[in-house]
């Protein structure tokens, strides 16, 4: 059946030169389980006395299988993986909150930055800050001669426009 299939700009087994991919043995722990044939990122395995329940009867070989398909090595210790894996996620979560430390620093320093050159750019203007009528106090305290700050509110503008009315009453 996989003789006649096409893939690859190939079908088959066949190499491209008219000779098909070897039947190599496949040995698991030192006895041979079956055959196996690889040509063109396919890969057809042949298991020695099994049926459709191949997983069941031989659980090695089948885990054998599967980790030669997805390259992993069945000698290394479990143990050191599941060490190497904390390990890394121990790093990430330091270098996570390293980085987390370092931008919240740079934002404090940029939001402070950003403040310092408005109020400086308002003292040059001349718009009155919050700390502009703080220097004022100070200021008079220290004897120096300022500038009288004016304030004007909405508020006082229209309770004068209710008095300045008169004896007329509007109802």
């Amino acid at each position: 059946m996989m003789d006649t299939m096409t893939w690859n700009n190939g079908t088959g087994f066949d190499l491209g030169n008219g000779t098909l991919a070897p039947l190599e043995p496949w040995i698991v722990d030192d006895e041979p389980v079956g055959l196996i044939r690889t040509a063109r990122n396919l890969t057809y395995v042949l298991f020695y006395n099994a049926s459709h329940m191949i997983p069941y009867n031989y659980a090695r070989r089948s885990r054998t299988m599967l980790h030669q398909f997805i390259q992993l090595n069945l000698s290394s210790n479990a143990d050191q993986t599941t060490k190497n894996n904390t390990v890394k996620k121990m790093n990430q979560t330091t270098h996570r909150a390293g980085f987390i430390a370092v931008a919240s620093i740079i934002f404090i320093i940029a939001l402070a930055g950003l403040t310092w050159f408005v109020i400086c750019k308002q003292q040059q203007i001349g718009i009155p800050t919050p700390f502009s009528r703080t220097r004022v106090l100070w200021s008079h305290n220290r004897d120096f001669e300022l500038q009288q700050l004016e304030m004007h509110s909405l508020v006082d503008d229209a309770n004068e426009n209710f008095y300045a009315s008169g004896d007329e009453t509007f109802v």
